[in-house]
């Protein structure tokens, strides 16, 4: 069911060495024609290469009378360079 993939996620690039050099994008849920389950669509204005902490999340959503309600956060440190595909999976998976 479709309900339980978020619309949006977050994915962030963070440098080791240099805040500055942070990269945030939000994905957004897109379909594939051949399967049930969704794809994830973003674009970053320039490449990104080099070592980063890669953090893909949910974004957290304000539910009245609860409060912030978070969801699920993966981190991975890769080598990330263009066209090279990373995989970032659940670990207890």
């Amino acid at each position: 069911s479709l309900e339980k993939w978020p619309e949006q996620l977050k994915l962030s690039f963070l440098s080791p060495a240099f805040q500055s050099q942070d990269k945030i994008i939000t994905l957004n849920r897109s379909f594939s024609d051949n399967s049930n389950e969704p794809v994830y669509v973003g674009q970053l204005e320039q490449a990104v290469t080099g070592r980063y902490y890669l953090q893909l999340e949910t974004e957290d959503l304000m539910i009245p009378e609860v409060g912030y309600q978070s969801g699920w956060k993966i981190t991975l440190e890769a080598q990330v360079s263009p066209g090279t595909p990373i995989l970032l999976k659940n670990p207890e998976a």
